[in-house]
């Protein structure tokens, strides 16, 4: 590693002692001056602390070969390159390694499994390839994987199923493929898991909703099918559900309405069909609910509408819904998006929706909705923030003075 033109170097090389070195630190015996250990003097070492400090070049092996003692490791956010050595499992003790965001290559040597003391591995943001190492599955004391924005292939292991600490696994972003291990419905522990935006197939696995503590769930952006788990209606911690862009089919769970705490429900991109269920009522919480471009029928309900109070944006257009624009969604004093477009809703704009103080987008076209938008909803634009306002005014469907787009 060149250090000469690293943003803090001070007294690197030098005459002082090692633990003088900007981002080293080292232990100390009881009452011992801070110069006791000189450089060249590599036992005492715990510390290697260079995040974002601009170091350049490839990871020299003599870091795991003579810092034996090491217990942190940060080198994130540099421009290392080259491979991470397979010497790695020599540091026995290490707690925290953390190796996110350089221009490393190679595969994650499997010599990791043998941090058995090690609690955060990160190397995510770089371009590892290979598969994620089975060999992961031995270090007990993990609690947060990073391994996000690679180049990673082949199967999750089924061995993660073995960390029982862990807290948070980020595995997204990466070429990974066959299917979501059921072993992961042990990991009780778990509060973010990340598969996002991999070539993942097969279904939604029932046992995930086993784990219990689980806050985060990040599925999107695979070739998943089958239906949405009615199990994921235990989860009573789950606070973000992202599902979108897969091949589910089937219809919405009622059961996910028990999920009070839930704050973004992304369910869009799908071939979900069936109706919007009543149940949706108990999301209290929610702040997104997009389950737009699927193959939803029947009414919104306005029960399920009226108990949504916190709503910021809803997205529900390129289905096939029917009914009229519940008068409800005018108590949404938060809702900044209302796009209903591209389905099968009639009647009249209802005139409750002026008391959207807060909505910037008003989306309605391509449906069967007929009169005029009333003064009041045309107000909003004018005294609050509403900018985007689209109906069938093109056809004479729709009489609508403010709007800025007639379909």
């Amino acid at each position: 590693m060149e250090y000469l033109n690293w943003d803090d170097s001070e007294n690197w090389m030098t005459g002082s002692g090692i633990c003088l070195w900007s981002g080293v630190s080292c232990h100390r015996r009881h009452g011992s001056p801070p110069d006791e250990i000189r450089y060249d003097n590599n036992n005492g070492v715990t510390r290697l602390n260079l995040t974002s400090n601009d170091v350049r070049g490839t990871l020299p092996r003599e870091i795991f070969t003579a810092l034996t003692d090491l217990r942190v490791l940060h080198l994130d956010g540099n421009e290392l390159t080259g491979t991470i050595p397979s010497e790695l499992g020599n540091l026995g003790r290490l707690e925290q390694l953390h190796l996110g965001s350089n221009f490393f290559s190679g595969t994650l040597p499997s010599s990791a499994g043998r941090l058995s003391e090690c609690r955060y591995l990160f190397a995510g943001d770089n371009y590892l390839t290979g598969t994620v190492p089975t060999e992961i599955g031995r270090m007990s004391s993990l609690t947060e994987l990073g391994l996000h924005e690679n180049d990673l292939t082949g199967n999750v292991p089924t061995e993660l199923g073995l960390l029982g600490r862990l807290d948070s696994a980020y595995l997204d972003s990466n070429g990974l493929s066959g299917t979501v291990p059921t072993e992961l419905g042990r990991l009780r522990s778990v509060t973010d898991l990340r598969l996002r935006r991999n070539e993942l197939t097969g279904t939604v696995p029932t046992e995930l909703g086993n784990m219990e503590s689980l806050e985060v769930l990040y599925l999107d952006g695979n070739g998943l099918g089958g239906t949405v788990p009615t199990e994921l209606g235990r989860l009573g911690n789950l606070d973000q559900i992202f599902l979108y862009k897969n091949q589910l089919t089937g219809t919405l769970p009622t059961e996910l309405g028990l999920l009070s705490d839930l704050d973004h429900v992304y369910l869009d991109h799908n071939l979900l069909t069936g109706t919007i269920p009543t149940e949706f009522a108990g999301l209290s919480d929610v702040r997104d609910l997009f389950l737009y471009n699927n193959r939803l029928t029947g009414p919104i309900p306005p029960r399920a509408v009226a108990g949504m109070k916190d709503l910021v944006r809803l997205r529900l257009h390129n289905n096939t819904l029917t009914g009229t624009v519940p008068s409800e969604l005018g108590e949404l004093s938060h809702l900044v998006e209302l796009e209903l477009q591209e389905n099968g809703l009639g009647g009249r704009v209802p005139s409750e929706l002026a008391g959207l103080v807060n909505l910037v987008t008003l989306k309605m076209h391509s449906n069967g909705i007929t009169g005029t938008v009333p003064e009041s909803i045309c107000d909003l634009q004018s005294r609050y923030r509403l900018d985007e306002i689209t109906t069938d005014c093109a056809s004479g469907g729709v009489v609508c003075p403010c709007c800025t787009e007639c379909v």
